[in-house]
């Protein structure tokens, strides 16, 4: 996996997620998704995150059959040991993307630092970027993270939609 620099080649993360946007991406749905940050970083993870979470389903949906069937549906029947065996499978399957997304989004790095500097945002920390002064190598400097980025890469516009 790739390690995420800056443009000065320095080793720099990847933006937190806030909690809203962790909600919106959990369900999965770019539509109803507010901001256009998320929106996009969905687009190039998509993939990679929908194939996580089919797989984290089938492990769960076997873990179920395989360790809990026998002990639950002797006391609850099959129509409702199908229903838990299902919502035990999804369960799994969303404990698994989400222990995985980092490394989804970290695999992705380059592709969602271009979103958010695209947005005015810094690529490494999500920082705005708005009204910071280039150093001579044409690189500005984020105050929260130190992480230097080309100022032709940035949004100069002042940002009307915030990260949520």
């Amino acid at each position: 996996m790739k390690t995420p620099y800056d443009d000065r080649g320095r080793l720099c993360s990847i933006p937190k997620l806030s909690v809203s946007q962790l909600g919106w991406r959990t369900l999965g749905l770019k539509s109803i998704t507010k901001d256009a940050v998320t929106q996009q970083e969905q687009a190039v993870t998509e993939k990679r995150e929908t194939i996580v979470a089919l797989i984290g389903g089938f492990i769960g949906y076997w873990l179920y059959g395989w360790i809990l069937n026998q002990y639950v549906q002797q006391y609850v029947g099959s129509v409702i040991d199908f229903v838990i065996h299902i919502v035990f499978a999804i369960c799994v399957a969303m404990i698994v993307w989400y222990v995985f997304l980092g490394w989804i989004r970290r695999g992705r790095f380059s592709r969602i630092a271009e979103i958010y500097l695209s947005q005015g945002f810094c690529g490494s920390c999500g920082y705005l970027l708005d009204d910071l002064e280039c150093e001579s190598d044409g690189c500005v400097i984020c105050p929260e993270c130190n992480a230097a980025w080309k100022s032709d890469r940035i949004k100069q516009e002042k940002s009307t939609d915030p990260i949520a």
